[in-house]
Order: C-alpha cells, then sequence, then structure tokens
C-alpha cells in the first residue's frame, strides 16, 4: 500500500467512525424529542419501553460499528449503510405525528448512506491531495490537519446541532438529553486534543479557549442552557479554525470566485433559511405553541435584510432565545457573510489567498485585492467598535426605563446593533417612541445609523485620514457620498420639521421636536426606526419618505435602496444631457459611460420591482392604497417603516414581502456585479434615432 492510498485510508476510517458517532447520539436524542403519543416513541420529552429498548440498541450498534470503522475492518463497508437505514426506518413511522423532528432524523442518515454509495465524500478526502498529500512534509499541526481535521468537524458541527436542538426545543433541563448532548461535547474536546497540543507547542493564542470548557462546567452547576451555550462557543472556535485550514472551505469558495452574485445571493438565502429554522424552534416563541412557519421566514427574511418590517411584536411573541437569533441575523446580514468569512481566515490563517481577494475585492467594488483584504479587517473591528460605544452610552438610559443591569446591557447591545446595521429591530413594541423625550438617545441612535448607512469604504478613508493629521484628500466616491449623505439628512430634516411641526411633532417641546425631526430623518432613508407614530404622517410627509426610502444609503453600507451614489449620477447625467454631451462629469471627473448605464439599470429595476409590489398588495390585501404604497417602498428599499399595513398581510403578503425584501437586500449589489463582469459586445448596429418625451 502507497503512502498516499494508506493516508486516505486512515482518513477515511476516521470519518465514518466520526460519522457513526454523531448519528448515534442524533438518533438518541430524536427519540426523547418525537411526539408521537400512538407511537412506540410517545410522546415528547418522555422515555417509553419502546424508547428505552431502541436507545439501548442504537447506542450498542452505533459503538460496535464506530470501532469496527476506526479500526478500517472490511465489513464496515455493509455494516455501515445498514446501521444508517435501520436509524432512518426507525423513524418513519413518525413522520405523520412529528414531521420536523422524525423528517431530520430520516434525512440525516439517508444523506449519510447516498455519501457513502456514491463516493460523496471527496470533498472533505480532498485534504490529502496536493503536493503534501500522504508526505510527512509540513509541520505537525499540518500534518495532524490532513488525518483529524474532517472527522473533528463532523463531531465538533454535530455537536453544535444537538446544542441548538436541545436549547431550541426547550429539553436542557431534562437530565438524559442534556446528558446525551454533554457526551458529544465530551467525545468532540477529546477528539481535538492533539490539535491544542500543538496549538500549545505552536504558542497560537488560540489555546486560551481551552479554559471555555472550564468556565462551562462552572456554569453547568447554575443552568444547564447557560452551560450548553459556552461549550457551543468552544465548538465555533474550533470550527472556525478547522476550516480556516482545511481544503472544503476554499475548494467551496473557490467554486464562486468566478460567480460572486451566485455567492451573494446563496449566502444571503442560506442565512435565512436558517434563521427560519432557527426561530421555528418552541424556544424562540414566548408563547405556548411555536411561531409559524410563514411568519419566521418573514422575521428571518427582515433580519438577515436588515428590513425592519415585522408582522409580530417583537418584545412580546419572541422569547429571549428567539431575540438572539434575530440579533445574530442582523449582525451577520449586516456585515454580509462573505466579509465576516473572510475575516475569521484572516484572523485564523493569516491570509484569504490571492483569488479570494480578488473575488472579494469585485464584490466590494474595489480596484485593488489588498485593499479589500486591509479593508475587510477594518470592516469587523470598526463594526464591533461603534456597536460596544454606541451601547455603553445607551446603558444608563435603558436603566432608566427600569430594567435591570443584566436586562438593560442587553437591551443596550441589541438597539446599537441594530441601528449600526440599519435594521430597525427594537425590543419595544412602539420602536422607540420611548425616548421621544430624551435627546441623548435619539442622537446616539441617530450617529449609529448614520455611520452604518454611510459605508466602510469612507469610514476607512476617513481614518486614514485622520492618523495621516488631515493631509491629503478623499478620493471622489466618499466625497459625493459624504456630500450626498449630508444633503439628504440635512434636507430630510428640514422636511420633517417644517411638514410635522403641528402634526405628530405636535406633542413635544421645541427642543424635543428638532430632534425627533433629526432622528426621523436620518431613520427614514434606511434604517427603521420611529420615534413619532408614521400611520399618522401627513400626506406630503409620506411622499417625501417615499422619495428618501427609495435612494437609501451609500454602497458599501449596512443600507438598502438604489445608494445616494445612484441617485448623484442620475441627476448629474441631466445636465450633461440637456447641453448635448456624452459624459456626464462630477468634481472634475470623467464617469465611466458604464458607471451611468449600470446606475439607470439598478434604479428602473428598482422601480419596477417597487411598482410590482404594489400593483400585488393592493390586488391581495385590504389596506388603503398610501399605508400599500408605503409598505412596497419600505420593502424594496429594505428600510423597515410602516404605516401599519405590515400587520395586517395575509399569507400571500407576507411571502411575497420576505421576497421583496430578499431582492431589495442583494439585488442592487447583484445586478451591479453582473453588469460590471458582463464583456462588451464587438457587435456593431447602425445608429439610429428614436422620438422620446
Amino acid at each position: 500500500m502507497t503512502r498516499k492510498t494508506s493516508a486516505s485510508f486512515e482518513l477515511a476510517r476516521r470519518l465514518s467512525a466520526a460519522k457513526v458517532v454523531g448519528l448515534t447520539f442524533l438518533v438518541m436524542l430524536g427519540q426523547l424529542l418525537v411526539d408521537d403519543p400512538d407511537g412506540y416513541f410517545g410522546p415528547a420529552d418522555t422515555m417509553t419501553s419502546a424508547g428505552a429498548l431502541f436507545m439501548g440498541l442504537a447506542l450498542s450498534l452505533g459503538a460496535a460499528v464506530a470501532l469496527l470503522s476506526r479500526q478500517g475492518h472490511a465489513a464496515v463497508a455493509w455494516l455501515a449503510p445498514l446501521y444508517f437505514a435501520l436509524c432512518a426506518g426507525s423513524f418513519v413511522p413518525s413522520l405523520g405525528a412529528d414531521p420536523v423532528v422524525s423528517g431530520l432524523v430520516v434525512l440525516w442518515p439517508l444523506w449519510l448512506i447516498i455519501a457513502q454509495v456514491f463516493r460523496l465524500d471527496h470533498l472533505q478526502l480532498g485534504e490529502m491531495s496536493g503536493p503534501r498529500s500522504g508526505s510527512d512534509s509540513g509541520t505537525d499541526l499540518e500534518r495532524w490537519q490532513r488525518y483529524g481535521g474532517t472527522p473533528l468537524r463532523h463531531l465538533t458541527g454535530m455537536a453544535l446541532l444537538l446544542s441548538l436542538i436541545v436549547v431550541g426545543f426547550e429539553i436542557s433541563t431534562n437530565d438524559l438529553a442534556f446528558v446525551l448532548c454533554g457526551a458529544m461535547h465530551a467525545i468532540a474536546l477529546l477528539a481535538s486534543w492533539r490539535m491544542w497540543w500543538l496549538l500549545l507547542r505552536a504558542r497560537s493564542l488560540l489555546v486560551t479557549t481551552l479554559v471555555v470548557p472550564v468556565v462551562a462546567v462552572v456554569v453547568a452547576r447554575t443552568h444547564p442552557a447557560w452551560s450548553l451555550g459556552v461549550l457551543s462557543l468552544y465548538q465555533l472556535t474550533v470550527l472556525a479554525f478547522l476550516y480556516s485550514k482545511g481544503s472544503v472551505m476554499r475548494e467551496l469558495f473557490g467554486h464562486f470566485v468566478q460567480r460572486p452574485a451566485l455567492l451573494v445571493l446563496s449566502t444571503f438565502a442560506g442565512l435565512i433559511g436558517a434563521g427560519t429554522v432557527a426561530l421555528r424552534f418552541p424556544a424562540a416563541s414566548a408563547g405556548a405553541d411555536p411561531v409559524s412557519a410563514i411568519d419566521a421566514l418573514f422575521t428571518a427574511a427582515s433580519a438577515v435584510c436588515i428590513t425592519g418590517l415585522i408582522v409580530l411584536d417583537t418584545p412580546v411573541d419572541f422569547s429571549f432565545f428567539g431575540h438572539v437569533v434575530i440579533l445574530v441575523l442582523i449582525q451577520v446580514g449586516g456585515l454580509g457573510i462573505m466579509v465576516l468569512s473572510t475575516f475569521a481566515s484572516l484572523l485564523l490563517a493569516g491570509s484569504i489567498g490571492l483569488r479570494n481577494e480578488r473575488a472579494l475585492s469585485e464584490v466590494m467594488n474595489l480596484r485593488s485585492p489588498e485593499a479589500a483584504y486591509k479593508l475587510t479587517r477594518f470592516i469587523v473591528v470598526a463594526t464591533l467598535g461603534i456597536e460596544a460605544i454606541g451601547a455603553l452610552i445607551l446603558y444608563p438610559y435603558f436603566v432608566g426605563l427600569g430594567h435591570a443591569p443584566l436586562q438593560a446591557t442587553w437591551h443596550a447591545v441589541f438597539h446599537a446593533v441594530s441601528a449600526f446595521c440599519n435594521a430597525g429591530f427594537a425590543l419595544q413594541s412602539d420602536s422607540v417612541t420611548v425616548f421621544a423625550n430624551e435627546p441623548v438617545p435619539l442622537l446616539v441612535l441617530s450617529g449609529l445609523i448614520f455611520l452604518g448607512g454611510l459605508g466602510f469604504v469612507v469610514m476607512s478613508g476617513l481614518w486614514m485620514l485622520a492618523r495621516n493629521g488631515f493631509k491629503g484628500s478623499l478620493n471622489l466616491q466618499a466625497r459625493i457620498i459624504l456630500w450626498a449623505t449630508l444633503f439628504l439628512n440635512l434636507s430630510a430634516i428640514v422636511w420633517i420639521g417644517g411638514l410635522e411641526w403641528n402634526n405628530t411633532l405636535a406633542h413635544l417641546q421645541g427642543t424635543d421636536r428638532v430632534v425627533n425631526a433629526f432622528f426621523m430623518g436620518v431613520s427614514m432613508r434606511t434604517a427603521g426606526f420611529n420615534s413619532i407614530d408614521t400611520e399618522l404622517l401627513g400626506p406630503a410627509t409620506v411622499m417625501i419618505c417615499l422619495v428618501y426610502m427609495y435612494i437609501g444609503g451609500s454602497p458599501g453600507s449596512t443600507a438598502g435602496g438604489i445608494k445616494n451614489t445612484t441617485a448623484v449620477i442620475l441627476l448629474a447625467a441631466i445636465p450633461a444631457i440637456a447641453r448635448g454631451e456624452t459624459r456626464v462629469v462630477i468634481g472634475g471627473r470623467t464617469i465611466a459611460q458604464a458607471n451611468v448605464y449600470r446606475s439607470a439599470a439598478i434604479a428602473a429595476v428598482t422601480m419596477v420591482i417597487a411598482f410590482a409590489t404594489c400593483v400585488f398588495l393592493m390586488a391581495t390585501q385590504t389596506g388603503g392604497f398610501e399605508a400599500l404604497l408605503f409598505e412596497a417602498v419600505s420593502a424594496t428599499g429594505t428600510v423597515g417603516l410602516s404605516m401599519g399595513a405590515t400587520a395586517d398581510l395575509n399569507t400571500a403578503g407576507k411571502a411575497w414581502i420576505a421576497v421583496v425584501m430578499f431582492i431589495g437586500r442583494t439585488g442592487p449589489l447583484t445586478l451591479a456585479i453582473l453588469l460590471t463582469r458582463e464583456s462588451p459586445s464587438r457587435l456593431r448596429y447602425p445608429e439610429t434615432t428614436i422620438m422620446v418625451g
């Protein structure tokens, strides 16, 4: 047997054993969760005689198959698929009574059977390929990675899945469920000891995460759910390190390097799907019944697309677990999955590679891959820093509302993240109207919204300018964004203050009127918070809001809309056309004709989507014209403001708005990428003129 074949065989048997162990714990936990009173597993969170027999059989057979797999016994080739089929078949009778839990347990072993029969493990076994495959070259950590990385990824991922299930289905207080989940974590911990020893020898900072299991043991004495949460953070660290060093992520990412638009769409769609599943867990609901599928989908889409439209009352209908899920979706959606994963690679692996830098450069509309590399680090550091400062300032004001210290901290963090990401989710039923008479919280939230909607490219430029003692100047794009943002915000303040002074602002004092007008002027462009009752806005104010929601924020930011640079280019094209010029000039620079076409396409497509949404809502919903038009533009621009139509949407309306929020978040960026990548045709046709206007 050659060294390369021996190495591949070593990895294959370890991976097979890890799969069997993970499946064994999943089916044992599934037996406790299945709610089938008339079946042999019985009601949820109970142990019937048949269930106890099945659990013992699964444990003994799983241990035997895992041991044989670890030893590389030839019988595993038929014994493992047989065991997988037995696990899947045992839950088939319960599909009718409990399709969620039974479906999960049935689908997972079926996938393992398909993967083994059709040899779909080539992605995982791909770590053995390359010039170092099967050799002793590389460091001790690299050699371990080729043998133990893939199986450990599977064990760690399964430990995370079991923790989510236990907490999500609110069975962390069940001793047996907690023991099963804890045992899975213990196996993953034992499997990772070699990695930590090698990291310790290499003096890596990651060894500090070794204290996490110790903390979890201490916390477990007071609250099992918190213990699982801390252990899950530990496993996430392990998983991030493994993926940053392994070849699977590089292969998957490399598959999308030539298709960045597909990457944007697939990652956001995947996050919405995962968020929908998490919000469907019983633990996410504050009531006795889980959140309905359509409401979970709508909420997940609104959070990921950082819109803020809600069909359920966030503080009332969702539990703390649900709030945590929503906050995670907001944060990841605001930064962008690609930026987060790239930063993780930078932090853990030290490099993202030239091809990945080029892909990131294209998605973020940067000319230099090196600039994209540096900007990614700046994005996450700046985001966490700004959100932390905002939360610290907001904290005493939530204490002033009567919240306990821990609760006030949570509220401050939630609102700081939601504001910076321009999401508009709040933990008060009336948004932030509770601060209508508190200037400081509104100004802080306005500052967070402003910075989040300004864009990371501009913020990094301002930061570098400040570090250089304000020597030099910003590039044209940054200057356009700054001036456009200032103009839109200041003009919005004038419009809101002037039109609503004696209407929705009439109950406030003079200074509070100005502050609330300022806050609403900043928020209505993309954030979705409201400090006044939007249902009482005058018709003229509504029209102004529609224009500003349609424009949105800046490119490369957490804001939505067509973006202010798009609006500036289109406005600059009007006088150029009037003068009979073919060039658009801004700030002494000629704008590329492709940029003008791209801006026109984005603006036109967005307007068509908003129009189609409005028509659909008017045909299927019962609200008035003004409220439905407002809803359509708010969803398309991912703003989140509503005049009360969201709560009255039926199932068709919720599904349509969820899709529109997804398009509004990913569409302009995806369209810009596609138009940028399109090669110009060499065909030339005879020129003619058509009457217009």
